[in-house]
């Protein structure tokens, strides 16, 4: 037990004893890692060089198809008349059917008629080898009617009087510049003009018409008097001098001829009793439920120079576009188009917030020319009417003409607010 005892005792101290001496001794060095290998730098790629972005290849405008040839034509008919009258190239020569037929040939395929007529014709039909369709249903002085199918000998079947001036026929394309094809009267107009007579149309409100007809605005003219009509001073040629001349100033939409006779009036009241204040109204009220317009344009109160039709124009018009917009006012009219309330009415010269139209700024539709010289140029067809002083101005300084200014007009009555001093009709009307 004893020798037990003394050898666990030296084992104890022997690792004891070494122990301590694993405590002094230095510790192994460790080996370092191997340092890792620096990354190669790597050589940057040249930047490419963009390619140039191809110019995009225009589309190539498209050529205009040129206008219709004009054709030479052979005519006969059945009651023997002088048939080169209406073949002259004088529109102040007619013949004056009142039935048979006139027989056309040309030596090329005829795809379109125009017709010059004195008067509105009655109906008439026009009859080829397999179709027969009828003219006259629009009441057009100068009528450009397009065949259904091109033919070289045709008849023109009258029923009734039709005062024939001049009769054209042309090849296959647009109708050319003069030979007018109207659009019947606008379904919904921009603009609606109320001159009183033919040239007034011009002279106050051309350079007007010509500007709205290059922004793309459908412009209606609806005349108060009918130059052919008796019971006044018959001239019918002014009424194919205002066809010429909107044609000219670019309006496209027929006007509308008014009903009542043409008389020279200065005095107001002698309008109201020549024409009939409530008959006026009538009209005016039945022109703007029809037509619908967001602007409607009208006579300076004053009459321009004095004369009793424009003056009594002016003060109608103040009146019916109130009354348009009540169902109850003028209820045949009410019941045929609906009551219609229009956002603007402007008058030339009134005072009320003041508008001066830009006449001076070329206009593309018209080939560079300005709103005033179009208004020039439409004037020349008046050709009645040029012995007189009479025409579009801008000057405002001699007494006579100061209120012909074709410039200034007043808003004096809007639904959409004030204008704000753009000289723009169409100021805050929706687009």
């Amino acid at each position: 037990m004893k020798r037990t005892l003394a050898l666990a005792l030296t084992l104890v101290l022997l690792l004891s004893s070494a122990g301590c001496g694993s405590t002094s001794a230095s510790a192994p060095t460790a080996t370092p890692a191997p340092t890792a290998a620096a990354a190669p730098t790597a050589t940057p790629e040249p930047t490419p060089t963009p390619e140039p972005t191809p110019e995009p290849t225009p589309e190539p405008t498209p050529t205009p198809e040129p206008p219709a040839a004009e054709l030479d034509l052979i005519l006969s008919d059945s009651i023997g008349s002088a048939v080169r009258m209406i073949r002259d190239g004088n529109v102040d020569t007619r013949l004056d059917y009142y039935g048979g037929v006139l027989h056309l040939s040309a030596d090329a395929p005829i795809h379109a008629l125009y017709f010059y007529w004195y008067d509105v014709p009655a109906l008439y039909s026009v009859q080829g080898e397999d179709f027969s369709f009828y003219g006259g249903t629009s009441g057009f002085l100068h009528e450009y009617l397009r065949l259904e199918k091109p033919v070289t000998e045709l008849d023109i079947a009258f029923t009734g009087y039709s005062p024939l001036c001049e009769i054209r026929a042309f090849a296959q394309g647009p109708a050319p510049d003069d030979a007018q094809e109207w659009l019947p009267p606008c379904q919904k107009a921009d603009v609606l003009v109320f001159p009183s007579h033919a040239d007034d149309d011009v002279i106050f409100f051309g350079a007007l018409m010509a500007d709205c007809v290059d922004r793309g605005l459908d412009v209606q003219v609806c005349y108060l008097v009918d130059h052919a009509m008796e019971g006044g001073v018959v001239w019918e040629s002014r009424n194919h001098e205002l066809l010429n001349a909107l044609y000219e100033m670019g309006i496209r939409h027929y006007p509308i001829i008014g009903p009542f006779p043409d008389y020279y009036i200065l005095s107001l009241q002698e309008a109201k009793n020549m024409f009939g204040e409530d008959n006026v109204i009538a009209y005016q009220v039945a022109m703007l439920r029809r037509f619908r317009p967001s602007v409607v344009i009208g006579h300076d109160r004053e009459g321009e120079y004095g004369h009793g039709a424009h003056r009594l124009n002016a003060l109608c018009l103040e009146q019916a576009v109130p009354l348009a917009a009540d169902p109850a006012a003028y209820p045949d009219t009410a019941a045929s188009f609906g009551a219609w309330d229009t956002p603007k009415l402007y008058l030339h010269f009134a005072e009320e917030n003041p508008l001066f139209l830009d006449v001076d700024t070329p206009l593309s539709h018209f080939g560079g020319r300005t709103a005033y010289e179009v208004a020039w140029a439409a004037m020349m067809y008046h050709e009645t009417q040029l012995q007189y002083k009479h025409r579009p101005t801008k000057d405002t300084t001699e007494f006579e003409f100061r209120r012909y200014d074709c410039r200034r007009f007043g808003l004096v009555r809007s639904l959409v607010g004030e204008d704000t001093g753009l000289n723009d009709i169409m100021e805050n009307i929706p687009q």
